[in-house]
């Protein structure tokens, strides 16, 4: 009897154990996934900013040239279209917590609820 209790005990412990690992590997594995998709969020957010930015330098340039032409004067249009960038600019300054501050908490808020969930039912 005694050596029937050594032996569930000792089958408890490694079965504990090796749940312990697989929880373990299972939290390894959701961080790894939940990390590869936050870096590819950030890196189409980099290449779409920097498409974006090129996109209005040529705007910019074409809009500047077409005031040039309507208004005669070159650094009267260049003004005008820096102060319409500055207005865009104050713009978004005033609102970047409703823009961006709620979804980047959303998806660090998002992607911690999934790894707690993934290793909650694993």
């Amino acid at each position: 009897m005694e050596e029937n209790k050594g032996s569930v005990i000792k089958q408890f412990f490694t079965d504990f154990f090796e749940l312990l690992n697989l929880k373990i590997e299972s939290l390894t594995l959701s961080i790894i996934e939940n990390s590869s998709k936050m870096a590819s969020t950030i890196f189409s957010v980099f290449v779409f900013v920097i498409f974006l930015i090129l996109a209005a330098i040529f705007f910019s340039a074409a809009l500047v040239w077409w005031l040039t032409e309507l208004l005669g004067s070159f650094i009267l249009a260049s003004l005008l279209l820096g102060g319409v960038f500055l207005i865009i600019a104050l713009t978004v300054y005033l609102l970047r917590k409703r823009l961006f501050a709620g979804s980047i908490v959303r998806m660090f808020s998002d992607m911690i609820t999934d790894i707690l969930n993934n290793f909650r039912q694993k």
